[in-house]
């Protein structure tokens, strides 16, 4: 060794080459190198993995509760309402239909009777209204009830409705009840309902000046009318 040598204290050469960074390659994979590069090349030794089976859609038939669950869950909470609202509409159409083949069935609900505007006012107010003695009424109409005779158990009595207005009447409708007595019978009206509370329709017209005059045959004891309502309003009793 020669005094002008250096020993060298770092790591010997083969050390720099094995960590150092890797060399370029000499020269460049040509097409056909590899495995399945064209055709007719040797097939790859490992094959990619299959890919994996898409998740089934949402089954919402009875037996898939639990997607049912999940489609729930990954709403958005705004359609929350929306969907909670179709869901009330479709059970109120499908019990509405259920209970119109009910009445079909059963052969259908009884048709009502039509009644005018007038007619359903005495039916809501008859029973109710106070009978007002001497009230003055913008029609001018006022009515009179009288006992006409008396039998065992009941009693024939009128009630005479007169016009003391300026126009003439073309309808009328009486409701009135007495107390102690159920009205059986009716001339001189079409008696839509008869009983406690009496319901009957003119189609006379009542000019100024004239009357007309019910007579109605009823079981009990004859006394004044509690209620009274003519075309709407309370009777003006005299």
């Amino acid at each position: 060794m020669s005094p002008h040598d250096r020993i060298s204290t770092g790591p010997p050469p083969g050390a720099e080459r094995q960590n150092g960074p890797p060399s370029r390659r000499l020269f460049e994979p040509l097409p056909g190198d590899y495995p399945g590069d064209f055709p007719g090349a040797p097939a790859n030794p490992y094959p990619a993995a299959a890919p994996e089976r898409p998740p089934d859609p949402l089954d919402l038939e009875p037996g898939g509760g639990r997607r049912w669950l999940r489609f729930l869950s990954v709403l958005p909470v705004p359609l929350m309402p929306i969907l909670a609202l179709v869901v009330a509409v479709g059970i109120v159409s499908y019990a509405l239909s259920t209970q119109q083949i009910s009445l079909n069935f059963a052969g259908g609900a009884p048709s009502n009777t039509q009644t005018d505007q007038r007619d359903n006012q005495i039916t809501q107010r008859g029973p109710d209204e106070r009978a007002s003695r001497g009230a003055e009424r913008s029609d001018g109409l006022l009515i009179a009830f009288r006992v006409a005779s008396r039998t065992p158990g009941g009693f024939k009595a009128t009630a005479t409705i007169a016009n003391q207005g300026p126009r003439p009447v073309d309808q009328w409708a009486l409701a009135f009840q007495i107390p102690t007595a159920s009205v059986t019978a009716v001339s001189g009206a079409t008696a839509v309902r008869t009983g406690a509370t009496p319901f009957l329709r003119g189609r006379t017209v009542i000019a100024p000046g004239e009357r007309v005059r019910i007579v109605f045959t009823a079981r009990g004891t004859a006394a004044k009318p509690s209620s009274c309502v003519l075309n709407g309003r309370p009777c003006a009793l005299v």
